[in-house]
């Protein structure tokens, strides 16, 4: 009987610290949540271009001509010729010979053409030609767009947005950085990080913003922190642009009220070179102005840990709980 009345009498303790963790003025008071950030990476959507090809593109090796040559072979007869410009930048034009194309226009080699076989073959020759296919200026554009690829484009210069917008547009799940790589006639690769939402406002559209032949397009995915323990809803939340551990938390749902302790928050970050660091981090003083808020990075680990009248309850209800485990008094909860 002294036994079980012992255990009834941690029993009580038990209930009655946990029912004081449920009291006004024993939990840290609910914090309230910091401001929302805004607006999450750049939109789906990249605004209507036009990328017909331009009128003074500049031929180059692989583009693929289409050339129409009256009377060239026999009286009457229009000869078709399509030919790939070779790597040296030169076309073969039977009973002419070899051209250099590369770096001309459709139209000054056509007068070329003109000329030449005025002097040799024709008198007041007539002549065509046209790009059938553009090979010489090719972009690779992968990552989070919605078509994945490589295109070949009839333009001496090509942005950013428009390689993005030849490949559909970005994928819901796209970051607002975008990544170029490019690599120069030594075989050095380059990489440059732009800001797709300085680019769709129109801002930072200087040189780093086109492209060159050859050039990589990338766009990884959104980058994220971690918001874990105790709220509302825990586990990735988006990254923008100078992002604070509060909003984070905000974006999370918040803390839980009369369950987390936010005065107890803090981060965890991982560094490149391997070192953890935990940043201390008063969600309280922060929601109250008196502490400022710490700018995350990604992969950042925001914990929110639970109260600690709750943790002292639970403890003691387990210790309880192993106490009275034998004695069959039936199922307790806490």
């Amino acid at each position: 009987m002294e036994r079980t009345r012992r255990a009834w009498s941690a029993a009580v303790l038990a209930v009655s610290v946990a029912a004081s963790a449920g009291c006004a003025g024993a939990p840290p008071a609910p914090v309230p949540p910091p401001p929302p950030p805004p607006a999450l990476g750049p939109p789906a959507e990249l605004p209507e271009i036009s990328l017909e090809p331009e009128a003074d593109y500049l031929l180059g090796s692989d583009d693929v001509l289409l050339i129409h040559v009256y009377e060239l072979e026999r009286p009457g007869h229009t000869s078709v010729l399509e030919l790939a410009i070779d790597p040296r930048g030169r076309v073969f034009i039977p009973l002419l010979g070899e051209l250099v194309a590369a770096g001309k226009t459709a139209a000054q080699l056509r007068q070329e053409l003109v000329q030449r076989l005025g002097e040799r073959l024709l008198v007041e020759p007539q002549v065509q030609v046209a790009v059938k296919e553009y090979r010489a200026r090719r972009i690779t554009v992968s990552g989070l767009v919605r078509r994945p690829g490589v295109y070949a484009v009839g333009r001496q210069q090509l942005t950013v947005l428009e390689a993005l917008a030849l490949a559909g547009g970005l994928a819901p799940e796209a970051g607002r950085w975008v990544l170029v790589v490019h690599r120069d006639a030594a075989g050095r690769q380059q990489t440059r990080r732009l800001d797709l939402e300085q680019l769709l406002a129109g801002q930072g559209l200087g040189p780093d913003a086109l492209l060159e032949a050859g050039d990589l397009v990338h766009v990884p995915e959104q980058e994220r922190v971690y918001v874990l323990g105790y709220v509302a809803r825990p586990g990735p939340v988006p990254l923008h642009a100078g992002a604070t551990a509060g909003q984070a938390v905000a974006m999370a749902g918040g803390p839980l009220p009369r369950l987390a302790s936010p005065s107890a928050a803090f981060i965890r970050r991982v560094h490149p070179e391997g070192r953890t660091e935990l940043i201390p981090l008063d969600l309280t003083e922060v929601a109250a102005g008196s502490a400022p808020d710490v700018e995350v990075r990604p992969g950042d680990w925001v914990v929110v840990p639970q109260t600690g009248w709750r943790a002292f309850a639970l403890e003691a209800w387990d210790f309880v709980k192993g106490r009275i485990g034998g004695i069959g008094f039936g199922t307790i909860r806490p």
